[in-house]
Order: C-alpha cells, then structure tokens, then sequence
C-alpha cells in the first residue's frame, strides 16, 4: 500500500548490484501523482550521471493524493514462443492489471529496495514473496 501527493515520487528498484553505495544497473518503477513509470537504468560508469536511463513503460493514469493505492509487482522469466523472451515486470494497481514488459536484455539478479525521494510518499506495507 502506498500514496502520493502532487509534488512526490516513490518507487521500488530491481537492482542487479552496488557499486560502494550507488546502485548499479536497475529497474525502478515510479510511482508519482501522474501515474507509474518503468525505467532501465544501465550503469556504464561514465557520463556525469554515470549511466542511461531508457522509459520502458508508463502509465499516464492520475493517482489521488490521500488516497491508498495497493501495487502489487511481479517479475518473472519468458521464454514461451509467443512472447519476447527476456525478464518480465507485470504491474497491477488495485487488482487491475495495467503494465506488462519484456526486456529481452535484463541485468542479472540483485536486490530489491525502496525508494522515496521527492515530497511527501507513503508506504505503508510490503510483502515479498519468493516465486514458486
């Protein structure tokens, strides 16, 4: 569960590692009083912001401040001949499937964390669970 007001943002990051204590190449999905975003951020170590950011996906859906929202996140592998293959984020909002991707290049397997950086963001639970 979590909310926002007009003037934040939060989100969660699928990191592939840390470099000291920077995160290193990542997913981070954002949630803000616009709706989410899904970035690809690809750490190369040069640059001034040390890497790239690529918008994978977004969700142009306005978000009610004080108002609880339920994200439910889940990350997978697809190889089915229908489908890209690659690493899968699938994004529902309140029960209601709004986001699916594929990256076809994805990082290896990292940490998750927790990111509030802008303005007043709330969460207010999180459960991981471990795929079966």
């Amino acid at each position: 569960m979590f909310r926002v007001d007009a003037a934040s943002a939060a989100g969660f990051v699928l990191a592939s590692g840390l470099q000291g204590d920077a995160l290193t190449s990542h997913y981070l999905i954002l949630i803000y009083h616009r709706g989410i975003n899904v970035w690809k951020y690809t750490y190369s170590g040069a640059k001034p912001n040390h890497g790239d950011y690529l918008k994978l996906a977004w969700l142009a859906r306005p978000l009610e401040p004080d108002t609880d929202y339920e994200l439910k996140v889940e990350t997978g592998f697809s190889a089915r001949a229908n489908r890209g293959h690659g690493y899968t984020i699938s994004l529902s909002l309140d029960g209601q499937h709004v986001l699916g991707i594929t990256d076809p290049t994805p990082f290896p397997p990292g940490t998750l964390a927790l990111w509030l950086g802008e303005g007043y963001a709330s969460v207010k639970h999180v459960t991981i669970r471990a795929a079966r």
